[in-house]
C-alpha cells in the first residue's frame, strides 16, 4: 500500500471529483481553478456526477484502480446529517461497501457536504442575492452561522421560501445549483464549513507536493 500511494502522489496528472447524489449538470468547485497552471502544469480539476452511495463507491473503486489510475480521484457527497465523526461509516452501513487494502481508496478519498450541497450556499448569501436579484427574501434563510449544524429540511426549505417570489422562481437543484455555486466565494465557504476546507487543503496540497 505504502508503494501504490507514493506512486500515485508522483505522477498526478488531474484531480477527479465524483460528486454523488447530484441531479444537477457537472459544476466546477467554486475559486478552484479549472487547470492548475501555476503549482502544477497540465494539471485539470473535472468534476462528475453519479447517484446512489454505492455506485458512487463503486465508481470511485474504479477510477482509482483502472480508469484515472494517474489522477487524484476523491468523492464528493452529500452527508445527509450532523457530522458526527462517523460520517465513514454511514457511508459504508449505505453503500455496503468499504475501503480495504485491496480497493487502493482510503478515507483520505472521501469528502463531504455537511449536511446537503446547498448548504455551501447559505454561507454566501450575496451569491444568493446576486443570483435571485429582487424579491429575494434572505430572512427565510436558516440564521445559525454554523452552517454544519443546519439540518438538510431546513436549508432545502429556507431556499425555497427565500426564492420563491423572485424572478428566477424557486430553488431548483437542476436549473440554479450550478450556476449559484459559480458564484460563490471559496474563502466564505471554506471560512464557513470545516469539511469543504478539508476538501480544498487536501486537494491543493496533492496537486502542490505532485
Amino acid at each position: 500500500m505504502a508503494e501504490g500511494r507514493d506512486r500515485r502522489k508522483a505522477v498526478i496528472t488531474g484531480v477527479r471529483v465524483l460528486r454523488g447524489r447530484s441531479s444537477s449538470p457537472p459544476y466546477g468547485l467554486p475559486g478552484f481553478p479549472a487547470k492548475h497552471s501555476r503549482s502544477h502544469p497540465g494539471t485539470r480539476t473535472r468534476v462528475g456526477c453519479c447517484h446512489g452511495a454505492g455506485t458512487c463507491c463503486t465508481r470511485l473503486h474504479e477510477s482509482v484502480a483502472h480508469a484515472h489510475s494517474t489522477a487524484l480521484n476523491v468523492l464528493l457527497i452529500d452527508s445527509e446529517g450532523p457530522d458526527d465523526g462517523h460520517l465513514l461509516e454511514s457511508l459504508q452501513a449505505r453503500a455496503d461497501w468499504k475501503p480495504t487494502s485491496g480497493t487502493s481508496v482510503d478515507r483520505g478519498q472521501i469528502f463531504w457536504m455537511v449536511q446537503v450541497m446547498e448548504a455551501w450556499f447559505l454561507a454566501d448569501r450575496a451569491a444568493l442575492r446576486q443570483f435571485y436579484g429582487e424579491r429575494f427574501h434572505e430572512a427565510s434563510l436558516p440564521g445559525n452561522p454554523d452552517v454544519e449544524k443546519v439540518p438538510k429540511n431546513d436549508v432545502l426549505h429556507g431556499l425555497e421560501a427565500a426564492t420563491r417570489n423572485t424572478k428566477a422562481g424557486q430553488y431548483h437543484k437542476t436549473a440554479h445549483a450550478a450556476r449559484i455555486l459559480s458564484l460563490l466565494s471559496a474563502e466564505n465557504v471554506k471560512a464557513a464549513l470545516p469539511n469543504c476546507r478539508r476538501l480544498f487543503d487536501t486537494l491543493l496540497e496533492k496537486i502542490s507536493a505532485g
